[in-house]
């Protein structure tokens, strides 16, 4: 099965980043949802009219903001389908403190549920949250959406909004970092609680990402196969299991 082209995502990231004190880890704001929909409205205008196949609205920490953005996306799409273009799609990812909970303490369910909602979501993840996390975080959400499911955690260390830098701690994976250990097995468990997009985030370096790809039989590929079993919509594309090489 082979691919057209590679898909480009445009990052929607958290109003906390522009702060730069790190309270994109904290979901801390000293702005409400009316305010974070005005902050984020007329970015997401930008990127959704940049030719990206999809957006990716990503690292939120709080729930508060995941419904903003999910507001501002509805009336993005409102105005595209209003001057006659296709809406676009976007898959919304969260930053977590724990298997349930964003980083700013909100329920990851609640998240899920108003994504589920949401017809201009075609998936729901986590990322930038340390991979011992994800496995739990799998079986919470996965009752509460039917959307599929994606995790890029980051490699379980630390960032010191004071020092601006990262920092070891306890459950960080070095084969996360660098490949090879148990990455495999990992990412083949996140595949078995559901995740069917799988992959990366902060301090996960090439090298780890290219062992995912030479050692996962679930890696993730584009096609434009409708009726592959565990595809992923794409708005008209699909993501699909690659298939083993006999």
């Amino acid at each position: 099965m082979t691919r057209r082209r590679p898909m480009v995502a445009a990052s929607v990231g958290p109003y906390g980043a522009i702060l730069h004190d790190g309270s994109e880890y904290t979901g801390v704001y000293n702005k409400g949802r009316d305010k974070l929909v005005q902050w984020h409205l007329p970015r997401m205008r930008v990127l959704a009219n940049a030719g990206a196949d999809f957006l990716a609205i990503e690292t939120i920490p709080s729930l508060v903001e995941v419904e903003a953005m999910l507001q501002a996306l509805c009336t993005v799409n409102q105005e595209r389908v209003g001057t006659g273009r296709v809406p676009k799609q976007a898959w919304v990812s969260v930053a977590c403190k724990d298997e349930a909970h964003l980083n700013d303490g909100s329920d990851v369910g609640e998240v899920a549920e108003a994504c589920d909602r949401c017809e201009h979501v075609f998936a729901v993840g986590v990322n930038c949250t340390a991979p011992e996390f994800v496995s739990g975080w799998l079986g919470v959400v996965r009752e509460r959406t039917n959307k599929p499911l994606l995790a890029y955690p980051n490699s379980g260390e630390k960032w010191d909004g004071e020092c601006h830098g990262w920092k070891h701690a306890e459950g960080h994976r070095a084969e996360l970092r660098e490949g090879g250990g148990e990455l495999g097995d990992l990412m083949r468990e996140w595949y078995s609680g559901g995740a069917r997009l799988i992959g990366g985030c902060c301090r996960v370096t090439p090298q780890a990402i290219s062992f995912m790809a030479g050692h996962m039989d679930c890696l993730l590929y584009t096609s434009d196969a409708a009726d592959e079993e565990d595809s992923v919509d794409l708005g008209g594309r699909r993501i699909i299991k690659k298939k083993k090489k006999k």
